[in-house]
């Protein structure tokens, strides 16, 4: 044992905090509960917060949440002259105080795991990184990480409405607002499975909604929302590629820089036309349409046609 925590083998942890972790590993944010004691561990020493609580139960082996010594190291830096035990019971609590803040975050929708790279306390995993079929790489978590923008939307679901529990047209349409959006202006990279605020939500909600909890039936479904709203014949337009986040499934859908046409969206009967302006897809009423259409398609198939 390093002799930064002396000779202790375990550390504690209280009821309240075992209770916080397990309900986050329950509820599917971390594989397991030492995941989020050492990342609570993490966030309570570099914001330099303390939670002391008195009594505490055994929790798991040191070496089992620090295996690198990483925790010890730092402890030892910081407390130079503290006696090993007191220093142990310092780290427990930076570690309560993170538990408790990490449950907060998830119990108002403000866990952003990429807000935590900003202190290095979650390193950026390698398929966090997609290579697409032109051989370019996408940094997915650069782009999450900057947020929505013109060339970048988040949307929590395919289908599935958080607020109702079901599944909803609404959240769907809303999906295929953004996708003809892109493919009217300069193409970009719709998130599926992320929150507005950058918490990572995933899919598997939307897995739950079909006959079968795969990426293929995702696809398929993601599929014939395309075809109904914005036709067939604009889905061999967008590529999607999946990617694990947090523990969690995201999809992401990466449109061109322009589609080869126009792109109504279809709804009861009735033609849509948006448009990507700043954050957000916006529509154009005839008039505007018809003049950016002629802006952005028509002069282009002149000068082709001319040359």
């Amino acid at each position: 044992m390093s002799l930064p925590l002396g000779d202790i083998r375990t550390l504690p942890a209280s009821k309240q905090a075992k209770d916080h972790m397990k309900q986050l590993v329950t509820k599917d944010y971390f594989d397991e509960q030492r995941d989020v004691w050492t990342l609570g561990a993490s966030l309570g020493l570099a914001l330099g917060k303390v939670y002391e609580q008195g009594k505490r139960e055994t929790f798991q082996n040191v070496n089992s949440l620090d295996p690198d010594g990483i925790f010890r190291a730092i402890m030892s830096g910081l407390y130079p002259d503290m006696d090993p035990k007191e220093r142990a019971t310092k780290l427990v609590d930076h570690a309560e105080w993170g538990i408790r803040e990490i449950s907060r975050r998830e119990k108002t929708g403000t866990l952003n795991f990429y807000e935590l790279c900003e202190f290095g306390l979650v390193s950026e995993k390698k398929e966090e990184t997609s290579i697409l079929a032109d051989g370019t790489k996408l940094n997915i978590a650069e782009l999450i990480r900057n947020g929505e923008n013109e060339k970048v939307e988040f949307k929590s679901s395919l289908s599935y409405d958080y607020q109702k529990n079901n599944k909803s047209r609404d959240v769907e349409l809303s999906v295929a607002k953004s996708v003809a959006a892109f493919l009217n202006s300069d193409g970009g990279y719709l998130f599926i499975g992320v929150k507005d605020n950058k918490t990572i939500l995933g899919i598997e909600k939307d897995f739950s909604l079909l006959k079968k909890a795969s990426k293929d039936a995702f696809e398929l479904h993601f599929t014939n929302i395309v075809n109904k709203y914005i036709g067939a014949e604009n889905r061999p337009c967008v590529t999607m590629r999946f990617a694990k986040i947090a523990g969690k499934t995201v999809s992401i859908v990466i449109v061109p820089k322009r589609g080869p046409r126009e792109v109504y969206l279809t709804l009861e009967g009735q033609p849509f036309f948006y448009i990507r302006s700043g954050n957000s897809s916006q529509p154009l009423d005839v008039k505007q349409a018809t003049t950016y259409i002629k802006e952005h398609w028509r002069t282009t198939l002149s000068n082709k046609n001319r040359e």
